[in-house]
C-alpha cells in the first residue's frame, strides 16, 4: 500500500511539472504573437525589432517568476526552465506575426 502511494505521488508529481512546462510554452507563443503583431504594425525592424522580442521574454520571465513567487525549485525541475522554455518557438511565431503585421500595415497600406 505505501509503495504504490509513493508511485501515485510521483506519477502526480511528473504529470504537475509537464503541466507547467505547457504553461510556461503557452504562454511564451501567446506573448510572442501579441508583441509580433505590435512590433510590426508600429514599424520596428532590425535590431529594434529584435530588442523588442528579447524585451518582451525576459518580461514574460519576470512575471512568471513573480507569479510563483519566486520558487522556481516547487514548480521546475531545473531554473533555466523558466527562462528558455520555448524561447526559440516564441522568435519564430513573433517573426512570423512581426511579419504579418508589419506587411499589413506598411506594406500594402
Amino acid at each position: 500500500d505505501r509503495r504504490q502511494r509513493q508511485m501515485c505521488i510521483r506519477d502526480s508529481s511528473q504529470d504537475n511539472l509537464l503541466k507547467n512546462h505547457r504553461i510556461v510554452y503557452y504562454c511564451r507563443i501567446f506573448v510572442s504573437t501579441l508583441a509580433g503583431c505590435a512590433a510590426g504594425i508600429l514599424g520596428f525592424q532590425g535590431w529594434a525589432g529584435l530588442f523588442v522580442y528579447l524585451l518582451i521574454t525576459a518580461l514574460t520571465a519576470l512575471f512568471l517568476l513573480f507569479k510563483i513567487k519566486f520558487k522556481v525549485q516547487d514548480f521546475f525541475q531545473a531554473p533555466s526552465t523558466l527562462v528558455m522554455e520555448g524561447v526559440f518557438q516564441g522568435l519564430f511565431t513573433y517573426v512570423m506575426f512581426w511579419a504579418l503585421g508589419f506587411n499589413l500595415v506598411h506594406t500594402f497600406a
